[in-house]
């Protein structure tokens, strides 16, 4: 949805996962298993869901690869970035949400929140929001849609 990216200047292949995580509304460790062996057509990617999800494509365009250094040589796309690594740093970039009554910050999962509004403002049914989102109920997103987040 946001194609807005969020340069890290810290580390180029986070921002990469910025722009995914962005795009798919993704969860991290999708994003993060992503293999080379996944590209079904050129710049066409298959995430495997997680969390009893399903399985969606996401369009990254080659065009776009040298921006974010890539991990040609290795396995998966963003090599053995982990999601530690990509969590402080969007901790540092100031990238994260937090849910009212809750101390803890929801540093990576702020995107998921963002791509739940952005599908909002496109259509408000809440079906369209729920396969978005590849939900297997209708109330999960509202989690995402009531939250507050800062970014």
């Amino acid at each position: 949805m946001a194609d807005t990216l969020l340069a890290i200047p810290s580390h180029p292949l986070c921002s990469g996962v910025h722009l995914l995580l962005a795009r798919s509304g993704g969860r991290v460790s999708e994003i993060l298993g992503l293999r080379w062996s996944d590209e079904v057509s050129p710049g066409l990617f298959l995430i495997r869901g997680s969390k009893k999800s399903r399985s969606y494509t996401i369009y990254f365009p080659p065009s776009e690869w040298p921006m974010f250094q890539l991990c040609k040589g290795h396995t998966h796309l963003f090599g053995s970035l982990d999601r530690t690594t990509v969590w402080r740093t969007f901790k540092a970039a100031g990238i994260f949400c937090t849910p009212p009554g809750n101390k803890k910050k929801a540093v990576t999962h702020s995107l998921r929140h963002e791509f739940a509004k952005a599908v909002q403002k496109i259509d408000k049914d809440p079906k369209i929001i729920q396969d978005s989102m590849r939900h297997n109920s209708i109330k999960s997103q509202e989690h995402y849609l009531k939250n507050r987040r800062k970014l």
